[in-house]
């Protein structure tokens, strides 16, 4: 009997989150990303960015059926080399992304869903050494 009871327990939140996923109204997503930069040269300077990864997140508010607030922060490290005929120099340093916009959406079709997005962010750059 209790077996029984646990399992409908079980089951009845596994439904109830499965119904409140449909809902829509919210969307969390984890991303990753790749940081692929050029080589650069002037001035007889040439300066060689480190290729490098990181991760973003995303969080989404649906206002209604066709606006939504979105906010994203975003994490990586990033080193830059210069290189002289005499010196060499290496900049090592973490970047930290935040950025918000609103996203409208016009209309949509069953394989479309055409959008806008405006808004507005900000690079923190943090040297260590």
């Amino acid at each position: 009997m209790i077996k029984r009871a646990a399992m409908a327990v079980a089951v009845g939140m596994i439904l109830t989150c499965s119904g409140l996923g449909q809902d829509a109204h919210y969307d969390v997503s984890v991303n990753g990303i790749g940081v692929l930069s050029k080589q650069t040269t002037g001035n007889q300077v040439v300066q060689t960015p480190t290729q490098s990864y990181g991760v973003v997140g995303v969080g989404e508010v649906r206002l209604n059926s066709r606006f939504a607030v979105q906010a994203n922060a975003g994490h990586f490290d990033n080193s830059q080399k210069y290189a002289t005929g005499t010196l060499d120099y290496r900049v090592q340093s973490t970047v930290t992304e935040l950025s918000g916009a609103l996203v409208c959406r016009l209309f949509q079709t069953k394989r479309w869903k055409p959008f806008l997005f405006g808004g507005a962010g900000v690079l923190f750059f943090n040297p260590d050494n």
